[in-house]
Order: structure tokens, then C-alpha cells, then sequence
């Protein structure tokens, strides 16, 4: 079944396809921003927000290069504090050639207070996933394919996420999955689902907050994902915050061998602006031109409501 492919584009999928992360690590989206608002990655941080919340983002993973990774995301939930629980919807999906994975979890979590300071949550989150790959939009050399001329093949598949979340005004810890159940597709029509530890992503996040002075203060914070035969994926980002935590400038590497840089402006005390580039440092950089990711966040509570809040970068 071979295909008319420009050379540069042969040489990009070859990069994937020998890469350690692998095109199924990119069925689980990745984003930088997600130390700006962590359910992206972890519902249990929900847990400290207070009321109605919603987050936006959008997220071009190669710019310039035709086929390239992009993903589109909301979150919305809301914590109800006199319950500790917070229920929310979020809704993703990404792109990627002629594939097209659509995401929608329902996400739950209760947080139990320690003490007066400490707070520990736990979540869960039922998800229905569709793939959807889209075979017409390509040019096969031999015109009596059967699989191109099937123009648009849909298949759904259910999974589980969890996390737990421990914080305090000073820094977090978390621990998350974004996938207990295993979903292999055994051909272009149908998907097997069953459960194997080995296919599953764990993820561990934690930051800290240090305040410089009155107005100034400096975030730290660490991101790792394990799977069984994978290399051990690693990020480390600084920000610094100013103008009382108002602007956040920040940088990150990736041990996947890419830099990013982040601003945060906090507009109002309502609604937060992340932006984020990401510069890879591969022989794939050759063919692109960085990474753009927009996260726009809307919190209806006031800070004054919000009891005990870990650091935000």
C-alpha cells in the first residue's frame, strides 16, 4: 500500500516512528501550560479551585508542517466546598494527519481536609474515546485500494482515568493516569479493550512556591511520565512571578530534548492568559518552525473565598 510522500515528510515520520515516545505516547495530548491549571492533567487539583471554572486551550505542536499535531481542549467544572466535591465535563481532541481523536471524560473528585493547611483529593473520570481516520483525503497510487476507498472509518472506546493531589499554599504533589484501560486496535474497523499495567501512563507532577518579597515570588515545578518500555520522560520549569503574581515569565526542558518559554497575565481576578512556545532541539527542527500553545482560564470565585491554594504558575 505505498503512498507519495515529499522526502522531508519521510524523514519526519521516520523520527516518530523510531522515537522512544512512540505515536501512541501521542494519543495522551501533552501541553506545557499545564502548570497554569493542572486538571489538565490531574482532575484532583480541581479540588482546590472554588465555584465555576472553566479553561480553553489550543495547541499547534508543529507549526509549518502539514499533518502536524493539534489539539483543542475545555474543562469545565465546579467545586462545591460544603461537600468537598467537584464534578465536572472536559472535552479534547487531536489531530494528527488523517487521524482525528475526539475525548469527553465526566470527572469527579473529594478532597478530605487534613488540617487547617493540608489538603488531599482524589479523582475519577469515566471517558468515551473516538477515532476517527479519514483514508479519503489521501492519494494512493493503486486506485483500487479497498482500505483508502472506505473514505471515513469511526470507532469508539471507553477508559478510566484517575489522580490523588496533596497541597498547600506552598507547593503539590500529584499522581495521575490518563488511561487504566488498554485499547488496541486490531484492525481499521474494531478496537479490543482489556486491561494491561504495562500499557499504562503514570504521571507525576509536583511545584513550590518561594516568595522573594511583597510582590515578587519564584515557582518551581517538575513533571514525569513512566510507561513499561518507554524512557523515563522528564520536564523541569522556573517561573517567575511579578507585579503580585499579575505577569509570569517562565522556561522549561523537556528531557525529549525541547525548550519552552511561558507568560502568564493574570487580566482580573477572574480570568488568567497563558501563552507558551516550545523550540525542539532534534534534527525534526529542521522541518518546523516551534510549537504555539493558548490556555485561557475563567474562575467566577474571588480569592478571598478560596481558603487554602497551592501555587499556580
Amino acid at each position: 500500500m505505498p503512498f507519495k510522500f515529499r522526502r522531508r515528510r519521510v524523514v519526519i515520520l521516520v523520527f516518530l516512528l523510531n522515537s522512544s515516545t512512540s505515536l501512541f505516547s501521542q494519543n495522551v495530548f501533552q501541553s506545557n501550560l499545564y502548570t497554569l491549571f493542572q486538571p489538565t492533567i490531574n482532575f484532583s487539583s480541581a479540588s482546590s479551585y472554588e465555584g465555576i471554572n472553566f479553561a480553553g486551550f489550543y495547541r499547534n505542536q508543529w507549526t509549518n508542517f502539514k499533518g502536524a499535531p493539534q489539539i483543542y481542549g475545555a474543562n469545565f467544572f465546579y467545586v462545591c466546598d460544603a461537600s468537598n466535591s467537584s464534578l465536572g465535563v472536559s472535552l479534547y481532541q487531536d489531530n494528527i494527519g488523517i487521524h482525528q481523536n475526539t475525548e469527553i471524560s465526566i470527572n469527579y473528585a473529594y478532597k478530605i481536609k487534613l488540617n487547617k493547611k493540608r489538603r488531599l483529593s482524589f479523582s475519577l473520570s469515566p471517558t468515551l474515546k473516538q477515532i476517527k481516520d479519514n483514508y479519503a483525503i489521501l492519494s494512493p497510487v493503486q486506485g483500487n485500494d479497498m482500505l483508502l476507498n472506505s473514505n471515513t472509518v469511526i470507532k469508539t472506546a471507553p477508559n478510566i482515568k484517575f489522580g490523588s493531589y496533596f497541597y498547600n499554599e506552598k507547593f503539590y504533589v500529584g499522581f495521575s493516569s490518563p488511561n487504566l484501560l488498554d485499547n488496541n486496535i486490531t484492525n481499521s474497523t474494531s478496537i479490543v479493550t482489556n486491561f494491561d499495567r504495562k500499557k499504562i501512563n503514570y504521571y507525576l507532577h509536583g511545584g513550590y512556591n518561594t516568595k522573594i518579597n511583597r510582590t515578587n515570588s519564584i515557582g518551581f515545578s517538575a513533571f514525569s511520565k513512566v510507561t513499561s518500555g518507554a524512557f523515563l520522560h522528564t520536564e523541569l520549569n522556573i517561573m517567575y512571578n511579578f507585579l503580585l503574581e499579575k505577569i509570569g515569565l517562565g522556561i522549561g526542558y523537556k528531557t525529549s530534548n525541547e525548550l519552552s518559554a511561558i507568560l502568564k497575565i493574570k487580566a482580573n481576578e477572574h480570568f488568567t492568559i497563558g501563552y507558551a512556545y516550545q523550540h525542539t532541539l532534534t534534527e525534526i527542527n529542521k522541518y518546523i518552525s516551534g510549537g504555539h500553545e493558548i490556555l485561557l482560564i475563567y474562575n467566577a470565585s474571588t480569592p478571598e473565598r478560596v481558603k487554602v491554594t497551592p501555587p499556580r504558575f
